[in-house]
């Protein structure tokens, strides 16, 4: 038979139930607000004009880099045209594969003068900060 005493540590047991209640009411508002959340997600439809589309559609476009739209926020349409018939002026495609490379060369010169437009911006704003 052991002979060891037991002590109840009263405070350490209160903390310990303190601890534990908590937690469980942290569980239980955390499912409480996936279900608002879920039932809030429900009653939301996004834009429903062509219009509030196009402009949702460039929510997530930061610089436009790696943009699937080649003209973006900034850019025009007349600017891209104006490049592209500059570069057919320029290179003079005969078959529908130098069309097409002069297609894609057009593109590419789109994107680099946006990088170095990003780029100049972006030095400016980090002399102007220094």
């Amino acid at each position: 038979m052991s002979t060891e005493t037991f002590v109840f540590d009263r405070e350490a047991f209160l903390n310990k139930c303190v601890a534990d209640h908590e937690a469980e009411l942290a569980a239980e508002q955390a499912e409480d607000r996936a279900l608002l959340n879920r039932l809030n997600a429900m009653r939301s439809t996004g834009p429903r004009t062509p219009a509030g589309k196009a402009t949702s559609s460039q929510n997530r476009l930061a610089h436009g880099l790696c943009a699937t739209s080649l003209i973006v926020r900034g850019e025009t349409q007349e600017d891209f045209d104006l490049l592209r018939n500059e570069m057919l002026t320029a290179y003079r495609p005969a078959t529908p594969e130098e069309k097409m490379l002069t297609d894609q060369l057009t593109e590419s010169q789109w994107r680099l003068n946006r990088a170095r437009r990003i780029e100049t911006h972006t030095h400016d704003i980090l002399m102007r900060d220094t």
